[in-house]
C-alpha cells in the first residue's frame, strides 16, 4: 500500500527509516527496495553499532538507539525538526515495553525530551505530537 501511495504521489523516496524490527514496521521493506533501488535504508538498532548521523540529500538524520519497546528500537531525528519514534512514545502514552520498561522511560527522558519542544514526534501508530506537548501532558512522565 505504501509503495502504491508513493508511486501515485510522484515522489521519489530518498530513505527508508526503520525504527524497529517488529513485523508491522518491516513488512514492506523488500517491496520498497525492489521498486526504489536507489533509496537508502537506515536500519534499526541491531544493524547499527551506536547512535549515528547520516546525510541524505538535504537531510541530516540522527539514528538514536532507544531500546525499551524492543531491543533494537531507534528514533530517527531529521534536521532536528521531526523525529520518527516508532513505538517508543505515542501521543499521551508510551509503547509496550517488550524489552525493558526502565530503559524505555530513560530513553524517552534522555534522548527525546532533550530535543527542542518544537520537534514533531511521528509515532508508528496514532497522531503526531511534539516534544513539548508530551513533556507537559504525557502521564508516564
Amino acid at each position: 500500500a505504501a509503495v502504491s501511495y508513493i508511486e501515485e504521489s510522484g515522489a521519489e523516496p530518498l530513505a527508508l527509516l526503520i525504527t524497529h524490527g517488529h513485523f508491522d514496521h518491516t513488512a514492506g521493506i523488500e517491496a520498497a527496495r525492489a521498486r526504489f533501488p536507489e533509496m537508502e535504508v537506515i536500519a534499526a538498532g541491531k544493524d547499527i553499532g551506536g547512535d549515528i548521523t547520516v546525510e541524505v540529500s538535504q537531510f541530516t538524520i540522527e539514528a538514536v538507539k532507544t531500546p525499551g519497546h524492543s531491543e533494537d528500537s531507534v528514533c530517527h531525528i531529521v534536521n532536528n525538526r521531526i523525529a520518527f519514534v516508532g513505538d517508543t512514545i505515542f501521543a499521551g502514552s508510551v509503547g509496550r515495553a517488550n524489552y525493558s520498561y526502565e530503559a524505555l522511560l530513560q530513553n524517552v527522558k534522555n534522548k527525546i525530551f532533550t530535543l527542542p519542544d518544537s520537534v514533531i514526534l511521528a509515532p508508528g501508530h496514532g497522531p503526531l505530537t511534539t516534544v513539548g506537548e508530551e513533556k507537559k501532558h504525557n502521564p508516564f512522565f
